[in-house]
């Protein structure tokens, strides 16, 4: 389970090095920093006894790794607004809350839905089982994430290597 926060904590690294050099010109920081929230969250579900230490070793790490690697690429890119997710009149601000707000509403209709369409099972489900919840946002934060990155590939009508 916590292989994949390995792998991401490589890719930040590389990533970092990447924008160490300047080669991170097209890279979404929105992006970065959301998959390191991502890695963040991680917290939320840790294992009660089993590798818990290791566990919390490596999503600390990852978490630093991403932070520090969300400000490199913000001092290279030249990514500027371009990645900004924007839904009718909203400019500025609010669309970078977009990919969070987007992980909050699909992360309470799939549990709506996963507990037979009723509020009450559902609220119940949410206070009995917080890591089955936290996962269900994780996920959701992980997808929309990258979603700024899309968004910036299709503007600028290539994907970048």
């Amino acid at each position: 389970m916590y292989a994949i926060y390995f792998v991401e904590t490589g890719a930040l690294a590389l990533l970092f090095r990447d924008a160490v050099k300047g080669c991170a010109k097209n890279v979404s920081t929105q992006m970065v920093v959301g998959l390191t929230l991502s890695i963040m969250a991680t917290m939320l579900n840790l294992p009660q006894r089993h590798h818990r230490t290791t566990k919390i070793f490596v999503v600390i790490t990852g978490s630093i790794v991403g932070a520090i690697c969300s400000a490199a690429v913000f001092k290279t890119t030249d990514v500027k607004g371009e990645d900004d997710v924007t839904i009718g009149r909203f400019q500025g601000r609010v669309c970078k809350l977009v990919p969070y707000a987007a992980t909050f509403v699909m992360g309470l209709v799939s549990l709506f839905v996963a507990c037979h369409c009723s509020v009450t099972e559902m609220v119940s489900f949410m206070q009995k089982d917080t890591k089955a919840t936290a996962c269900t946002f994780q996920n959701y934060l992980h997808a929309f994430a990258l979603l700024p990155q899309l968004v910036l590939s299709r503007r600028q009508g290539f994907i970048c290597p």
